[in-house]
Parts: structure tokens; C-alpha cells; sequence
């Protein structure tokens, strides 16, 4: 008898001993996510240089995205059952993409957009590269036309097992560089199973 309540003793602090240690890990990770002003005075998740995900809710990888300062929008958007906007840079052109324009960017139809371009949150644009249903490489390259003089921005996307992740550069911004940001997120979550 005293020898089942010594192994049921040691099972129960095994049990609080792990239990413990995933919450010093949630709270490493919290520690070490804080909010840190990016050089624009903008803030975001930079976590040693590189974009880390785990732990995190959608709004999160947004945040991350958004870190370094070279991005002025992004999101997650959904595109298998779930089409719509899962997160996004709180307002910014992503939040109000719709369902009819994820399905233009998804569809059969790989040549309609070079010729007619595309909305994305009803601002026009045109495709630059599509690889998106390429093996992998899955993304896309897109610039916004200009309306009214205004400058125009490059945007990579790309496609993961259930979701597009969006990036549009700030001002200056090359699209070779949004168009990694895209892929490596979209690398992880295709690994995650999304």
C-alpha cells in the first residue's frame, strides 16, 4: 500500500512539475513579446531579428508581420470554408477584403487578373508574378495602382493549406523582400497544417 501512494506521489508531481513548466514557457513568451517601439515608433512583436509564431493567436503573426517596420498592412485571411478576414493591421486595406475577392485570387482562372487586374479591400491592383499554386512557392506578387496621384505599394501573398497571408510595404519598400516575409510565414503554416 505505501508503495502505491509513493509512485502515485511521484506521478502527481511529474504532472505539476510539466504543468509548470508549460506555464514558465507562456510566461517567457509573454516576457519576452512585449510591445518594444520599432524604429518608425511603431510597435510589434520582434523577437531576436526573426519572425517566431508559436504560441500565438492570428492577430499575433499580424503583429509580427507588422514588427520591423517595412509593412504598412497585412493579414490572414481565410479561403477554403472559412472566407474571410481571420486578422488585420487595424485599418488598413486588408480588413475589408471580401469573399468574391479571395475567390478571384484563388479561382481556376490564372489569367483574367494580368489583363484586368484586381481589388483587394476594393483598392485596384495589378499581379505582377503568380505562383501561388506553384509547389513550393505559393505566392504572388501585386502592386496597387495609383488613384489620384498617390503613391503605389508592392504586396506579396501567400498561400497556405487554409489561408492567405497578405503583406503590403510601405513606400520604397522592394517586393523581393515582402514576397520572403510571405513565404516564410506561409512555409510555417503550411508545416502547422493551415
Amino acid at each position: 500500500m505505501a508503495a502505491r501512494r509513493t509512485t502515485a506521489r511521484a506521478e502527481g508531481f511529474c504532472e505539476d512539475y510539466t504543468q509548470a513548466l508549460v506555464r514558465l514557457q507562456r510566461l517567457l513568451f509573454i516576457a519576452e513579446t512585449r510591445r518594444k517601439p520599432g524604429r518608425d515608433g511603431a510597435g510589434g512583436f520582434l523577437l531576436a531579428g526573426e519572425l517566431n509564431f508559436t504560441n500565438m493567436s492570428w492577430q499575433s503573426y499580424v503583429d509580427n508581420l507588422m514588427a520591423d517596420g517595412s509593412c504598412q498592412d497585412s493579414a490572414i485571411v481565410g479561403y477554403t470554408d472559412a472566407k474571410y478576414v481571420w486578422a488585420s493591421f487595424v485599418g488598413g486595406t486588408f480588413a475589408k477584403i471580401t469573399p468574391e475577392e479571395i475567390d478571384v485570387l484563388v479561382g481556376k482562372d490564372r489569367e483574367g487578373f494580368f489583363t484586368g487586374g484586381l481589388t483587394l479591400g476594393s483598392k485596384k491592383c495589378s499581379v505582377i508574378r503568380d505562383s501561388l499554386n506553384i509547389d513550393g512557392d505559393w505566392t504572388m506578387d501585386i502592386r496597387t495602382k495609383s488613384q489620384g496621384g498617390e503613391p503605389t505599394y508592392n504586396i506579396s501573398l501567400g498561400k497556405a493549406g487554409k489561408a492567405l497571408v497578405f503583406v503590403m510595404g510601405k513606400e520604397g519598400v522592394h517586393g523581393g523582400q515582402l514576397n520572403k516575409k510571405a513565404f516564410t510565414m506561409v512555409d510555417y503554416l503550411r508545416k502547422t497544417g493551415y
